[in-house]
């Protein structure tokens, strides 16, 4: 239940632009997933019932493979969206500089015409 929630939570702030927001549900989620990993049960040692039927293969929870590749597709965007907003950044910036370099050359223009 908590996954499902990380997911949608994490879903929700990407798609409202919330950037800072979803990178610490994916943070949170692998959080969950190591803790998934740790051991179970009074005396420290893993249930291995239980994380025979969660994990496979790689080691990561068979349960929460489906939401860790969502979050890693998540978190691409958002590096993807980073990169876009400081190339934005960048852009608007380079955009006033030739604005406020061509309202320069416009007043020494008048200035040398005597306006």
């Amino acid at each position: 239940y908590a996954l499902s929630q990380l997911r949608s939570a994490a879903a929700a702030a990407l798609e409202f632009g919330d950037l800072q927001g979803a990178e610490m549900l994916v943070q949170k989620a692998e959080e969950l997933e190591v803790d998934c990993r740790k051991p179970h049960g009074a005396n420290g040692k893993r249930d291995g019932a239980r994380v025979a039927a969660l994990t496979v293969g790689s080691g990561t929870p068979a349960r929460l493979r489906p939401l860790m590749a969502e979050l890693a597709a998540c978190d691409g965007a958002i590096r993807l969206a980073r990169g876009e907003l400081a190339e934005g950044r960048a852009s608007r910036l380079r955009a006033q500089a030739l604005n406020s370099s061509a309202d320069v050359d416009a007043t020494k223009l008048a200035t040398a015409l005597g306006r």
